[in-house]
């Protein structure tokens, strides 16, 4: 099967998103599946000169580097990487099945050409959906009701944002965890009071009421190292020690040090840095943001906390720091229920999805 996957832009930094589609697209060549990545040059169609410029050195880029050009990512050499100045439905290459993924490619993929086959669409938008206006909302919901388009879901907080557009997804097809690069190599026994979350710069990550809740967590245990990665400018108490961007190996020592992990989120589409890290032994504090909610159970292998209350953060990860064996059976619980989140099962999972959406 020929299978095309469309991404809104090529970012120089990690980004979860697009992490996820290079994975599937990954997975699937594996399963021995022809496999291309279409990435504009922008998410933008500056096709003037100033675009033609920033376009040909792209080009000149990616001509020098190959996969490479994706820097943080190291992208199998079995899926080929196409750039296009922009997106259009006119542009898209040949295939059996393109799978759309951020709601801009539905939107700038109108009146695709015959020969891009069947189109499919994972939906990831939950958390703009949720926090963004009327008008936005409106866009977003004409985007994701072409009547060529066939969606899947990886939620059921993206089911239901469907659901309320008017639509009803084909199929539910989570994101998974690549095993090889993530894993439980410190015993969730022997590691030190530290307590890890992800620096994102987005309103929906929440920052402002992580940075609450670091506040309250060192004024009752000051002994407790927080330490975030990733890129923000929120500001946070001196004492967060702040990592910066990490790359794969780093990222999985950071998860395998901490005792507990923390999604302040107010929304997520699915929810990943909290899976990595419960998927490395950390035991988990996270709000109930939609996504995550797939996976974490209050009280089986996570403790779920409202959304934008950081006293209610604070007050479990205070609770875990104090309480071993509760923090070791929801790390234990966390360990097995994740065994099942692997990348291989969700690339069947999608593989199923497409041929059945082929013909």
């Amino acid at each position: 099967m020929r299978v095309t996957i469309v991404l809104p832009k090529m970012v120089d930094l990690p980004s979860g998103g697009l992490k996820v589609q290079y994975e599937s697209a990954g997975a699937l060549a594996a399963r021995g599946h022809e496999v291309t990545i279409v990435h504009p040059m922008s998410e933008f169609r500056m096709i003037g000169v100033r675009g033609t410029l920033r376009y040909a050195r792209l080009l000149c880029r990616h001509r020098r580097l190959g996969h490479g050009v994706i820097s943080w990512f190291d992208l199998s050499p079995a899926v080929r990487l196409r750039l296009l100045p922009f997106l259009a439905g006119y542009l898209l290459p040949k295939a059996d099945v393109t799978m759309l993924t951020a709601w801009q490619t539905a939107e700038w993929t109108a009146k695709p050409r015959r020969a891009a086959g069947r189109i499919v669409q994972v939906v990831y938008d939950y958390e703009f959906w949720m926090s963004e206006g009327q008008e936005f909302r409106a866009r977003v919901a004409k985007a994701l009701s072409r009547p060529d388009v066939t969606l899947f879901s990886p939620s059921s907080a993206v089911t239901n944002m469907l659901r309320e557009i008017g639509r009803q997804p084909a199929a539910t097809t989570p994101p998974g965890i690549d095993m090889k690069s993530f894993g439980c190599d410190v015993a969730p026994e022997e590691r030190h009071p530290v307590v890890g979350f992800a620096l994102r710069p987005y309103p929906q990550k929440a920052m402002p009421v992580m940075a609450e809740a670091c506040e309250l967590i060192l004024e009752s245990r000051p002994d407790v190292t927080i330490s975030c990665y990733g890129s923000g400018s929120d500001q946070f108490p001196p004492a967060v020690v702040r990592l910066g961007v990490l790359d794969a190996d780093s990222l999985r020592a950071f998860y395998n040090r901490c005792q507990v992990f923390v999604l302040p989120s107010d929304y997520e589409g699915w929810g990943l840095p909290a899976a990595e890290a419960m998927a490395s032994g950390a035991a988990l504090v996270t709000t109930a943001n939609g996504g995550a909610e797939d996976f974490a159970i209050d009280g089986k292998n996570a403790l779920v906390v409202p959304r934008r209350d950081p006293g209610a953060i604070a007050k479990s990860v205070l609770r875990l720091l104090e309480d071993d064996a509760l923090r070791l059976r929801l790390a234990r619980s966390g360990l097995s229920d994740s065994a099942g989140w692997t990348l291989a099962r969700a690339a069947e999972t999608l593989e199923g999805a497409l041929l059945a959406n082929v013909n």
